[in-house]
């Protein structure tokens, strides 16, 4: 990473981020750094992939305890075939589940990012039908606030009634004309707050209007897929109760542990992918804001001493943009500009 003339951005941000000496704060000139540090774990929480990588060590963990319980079941050799068979197909049970859990969580989010792109445009249009009418309603209820303040700077008592009267007398009368203002103003604000209030819950409600038949499209192709998913696991579950366990269960075992570790391999391959793109989208943002910002160090976790700067709302404010598919699709290609 180069020097840019007000700013040094460290070669040891975040995963290398890190730096614990004292004399990490100081630049190449030998003078104060500026330093900033993130509470990592809350930055990394409000990543849009975080709830993918609990699902993936729901399943890794589903999966483990499908391993030992393999393990367990090779060690013992009961020799009770009939429970060999139930343990088995309770296995099987288990990783179908978590498999089918994936899927459906996978075709919520397609479906909650179509939604959101419709939703968008639904409430582009209610505004448009909706729009003239507010304004139409502002610039009416201004210009009748307008000319109530002028007829209250311009209320005098008569010349005849204002002779009669003494200084505190013609205060009071000032003092009630204004209050009478102000109420009547103060009415008026309520009468046009009404209003554009209804105005607002009929653009609510076209909204809803135009969102129903997506939202219950959205909602017979997620059954559907649910039905779908359903009626395989319970299909393979019925074959899988036709098996029995041959009298070699010992190999037989072996090898379905041998097809478990496999499985776990490939998740925690899928989950260590996972939480290095989490890492590596927050060291990238972390660069970006102190490059932004002018902090020639960022520590991860720690509050260094001095004028460090805690950045952690900065990132999870621009983590955030991440959840929209235009601002990912956005990144993406800012990164392939680099």
């Amino acid at each position: 990473m180069g020097v840019d003339g007000s700013c040094r951005i460290s070669a040891v941000l975040l995963a290398g981020l890190l730096c614990l000496s004292a004399g990490c704060s100081f630049d190449a000139n030998g003078k104060n750094a500026k330093a900033a540090y993130i509470r990592y774990d809350e930055v990394a929480a409000v990543h849009p992939g975080r709830a993918k990588l609990k699902l993936g060590e729901a399943i890794l963990r589903n999966l483990e305890g499908q391993e030992l319980r393999q393990r367990q079941l090779l060690a013992s050799q009961t020799g009770s075939l009939e429970e060999l068979n139930r343990l088995r197909r309770a296995s099987v049970s288990n990783f179908l589940a978590a498999d089918l859990d994936a899927k459906l969580y996978e075709a919520r989010q397609r479906e909650a990012e179509l939604l959101e792109k419709r939703l968008a445009a639904a409430e582009a249009e209610a505004e448009e039908r909706v729009a003239q009418r507010r304004q139409e309603i502002e610039d009416d209820y201004r210009l009748r606030l307008f000319n109530l303040r002028l007829r209250l700077d311009n209320t005098r008592p008569l010349p005849r009634e204002a002779a009669g009267m003494d200084r505190k007398e013609l205060r009071r009368f000032e003092q009630e004309a204004k209050t009478k203002m102000e109420a009547k103003s103060a009415e008026l604000k309520e009468e046009r707050d009404g209003k554009i209030a209804a105005i607002e819950a009929e653009k609510a409600g076209y909204v809803r209007e135009l969102m129903g038949p997506d939202v219950a499209a959205a909602r017979e192709r997620l059954a559907a897929e649910a039905g779908r998913g359903r009626a395989q696991m319970e299909a393979e579950m019925a074959a899988e109760a036709d098996r029995k366990l041959p009298p070699e269960a010992e190999e037989a075992l072996t090898q379905a542990l041998t097809a478990l570790d496999r499985q776990l391999t490939k998740q925690r391959m899928k989950n260590s992918d996972l939480r290095q793109k989490i890492d590596d989208d927050i060291t990238s943002m972390a660069a970006k804001v102190a490059k932004e910002k002018g902090y020639a160090i960022v520590y991860k976790n720690i509050a260094a001493p001095g004028t460090a700067v805690d950045i952690t709302d900065v990132l999870k404010t621009e983590l955030a943009k991440l959840t929209s598919p235009q601002a990912a699709e956005t990144a993406d290609k800012t990164k392939e500009g680099r």
